[in-house]
């Protein structure tokens, strides 16, 4: 297996009309690693889901960030968001409908805490291709 690439980071406004960009930039990295069509929708409804969930979760948000890195044909995706929380994540956010789309659409989902932030890290369900 290969060294992680250098990460691709993209931070836009806290606000609902801004995770298009993150769904188009979380395409953009599946396209580089080749992959199929079902799998990009699954991650940008997934960036889009942990984007909400953040963007409900901490108070005064100003900036939601992307990271994106990859090994071989695996995206690992993190999303953060500045804004205070009072607890991260709490009893509400783990039974949310975005923590159960993200649970079902990726692979080791799990809240983080990156500098302080609250944030989310996933990876892709990608697998790789058969040569024949």
């Amino acid at each position: 297996m290969s060294e992680p690439s250098p990460p691709i980071t993209v931070s836009v406004g806290a606000q609902p009309a801004a995770l298009r960009i993150l769904r188009v930039v979380v395409a953009c990295a599946a396209s580089l690693v080749d992959m199929p069509l079902d799998e990009v929708d699954d991650l940008r409804i997934a960036v889009d889901e942990a984007a909400t969930l953040l963007m409900d979760a901490a108070r005064d948000p100003t900036t939601i960030r992307l990271r994106i890195a990859w090994r071989d044909r695996t995206l690992m995706i993190e999303v953060d968001i500045d804004g205070s929380v009072e607890e991260w994540p709490a009893e509400r956010d783990r039974r949310s409908w975005s923590w159960m789309v993200l649970e079902g659409l990726t692979s080791d989902a799990r809240f983080v805490s990156p500098e302080g932030r609250p944030g989310i890290r996933f990876s892709s369900r990608s697998a790789p291709v058969a040569v024949t």
